[in-house]
């Protein structure tokens, strides 16, 4: 049974904790949209010096890692992760809001979606794949 999430937030707290790797992913999403530290705090809804304090190792509350992840469009459990708070089963993509339960190949494919810029190339992607999908299913 997991524990509850009152118990993981004591436990995160506790202890010496690495953020190196949260301070290196900033960079790299930083980098990626050509943006700076202010900018981007200032655009996530943040305090304009906040992600600066991430990147010179301040850890983040849990709700800025939320907005910060929100606003780079990422799954907001990747940079709870790096913070080294628990993660939110409501940002689990192999949960989500569904009764139906998620496999992890269709969890794998997503995301290898996701990595493709162009959304015309997503859209063409995922609609090719339904015609396979569909076919499929019309010959089971």
């Amino acid at each position: 049974m997991e524990e509850p999430i009152a118990k993981r937030l004591r436990n995160a707290r506790k202890g010496e904790i690495d953020l190196t790797p949260l301070s290196i992913r900033i960079r790299e999403l930083l980098e990626h949209r050509n943006e700076s530290l202010r900018a981007a705090g200032l655009k996530a809804g943040l305090d304009h010096q906040f992600v600066r304090r991430i990147v010179n190792g301040e850890r983040p509350n849990m709700i800025a890692c939320i907005m910060l992840a929100d606003y780079f469009g990422i799954n907001p459990n990747e940079l709870l992760q790096l913070a080294q708070w628990p993660t939110l089963k409501i940002f689990d993509i192999a949960h989500g809001n569904s009764t139906k339960q998620i496999s992890p190949e269709a969890v794998d494919l997503a995301l290898d979606l996701t990595e493709i810029n162009s959304a015309d190339s997503r859209r063409s992607l995922v609609s090719a794949f339904r015609t396979i999908v569909s076919e499929f299913r019309k010959r089971s």
